[in-house]
């Protein structure tokens, strides 16, 4: 099996970059609203162009006993 080189993984990175950045490039953007997310928002019938903004915490504990 080759080894990967520095120059083929930057190339790659390179490749991934353009296609990240045109698949942002294609998303209509000023479409999107951008709102809170409160304890008594609807999740039915999510709209694919409103967003939510959401503080949050994940907690992850181990009970010993």
């Amino acid at each position: 099996m080759p080894s990967a080189t520095s120059s083929s993984i930057s190339l790659e990175a390179v490749a991934w970059e353009k296609r990240i950045g045109a698949k942002i490039d294609a998303l209509p953007l000023k479409d999107i609203e951008i709102k809170e997310y409160v304890r008594d928002t609807n999740l039915a019938n999510l709209s694919t162009n409103i967003a939510y903004r959401v503080d949050g915490v994940h907690l992850y504990a181990d009970i010993l006993i």
